[in-house]
């Protein structure tokens, strides 16, 4: 039976590693994020390129069989599967819920880990909506939309949930609260 298994690999070799589960038939995820990186020197007018680079450096989830687990052990650039010591002194490797995986990669494909999206890109809020914060100290915290500033690319919320009061703050990173289903 298979399960899902964190696998370290070395920081920055990701690539090498992947390379070599692909080799071994192996079905592995690595979650990715967008972002933003500074160039340097601008070209063609531009300061900044979007990459993609891993969620979590030196990890990849692999969904491996018992008999997998030492050739996996023995590709290039993985160093081993995250794990804990028994009572035995014997080291073991700790599954991961495959909810959780999948959990990641819904995430993911939503665009979660998108860093260069603003509210613009999907989601315009509306004056009065309820809307939840994803990023920023205040992420996974309630909030209704007040009014729209700069063009609708940001947003004063008032923020709900700090010891019963509500605090306003302006923000770029919102996304919609689902509406509940009536009983």
């Amino acid at each position: 039976m298979s399960q899902w298994y964190a696998i370290r690999s070395a920081t920055r070799q990701e690539a090498r590693a992947e390379s070599g589960l692909r080799e071994l038939g192996v079905s592995f995820y690595m979650p990715r994020e967008t972002r933003w990186q500074r160039l340097e020197r601008p070209r063609d007018g531009k300061d900044k390129v979007k990459i993609e680079r891993p969620l979590w450096p030196g990890y990849i989830f692999g969904l491996l069989t018992d008999k997998q687990i030492p050739k996996v052990l023995a590709v290039d650039a993985v160093h081993n599967l995250v794990g804990f010591t028994n009572s035995r002194g014997e080291r073991r490797p700790f599954p991961i819920p495959a909810a959780a995986v999948h959990k990641i990669q819904a995430d993911e494909a939503a665009g979660t880990f998108d860093k260069t999206k603003r509210i613009g890109d999907e989601y315009r809020p509306a004056i009065g909506d309820q809307v939840r914060v994803t990023k920023g100290t205040f992420t996974g915290y309630l909030a209704t939309v007040l009014e729209l500033v700069g063009e609708g690319k940001k947003a004063r919320i008032m923020l709900h949930g700090l010891g019963g009061g509500a605090m306003p703050l302006e923000v770029t990173h919102i996304m919609p609260e689902p509406k509940k289903a009536a009983a």
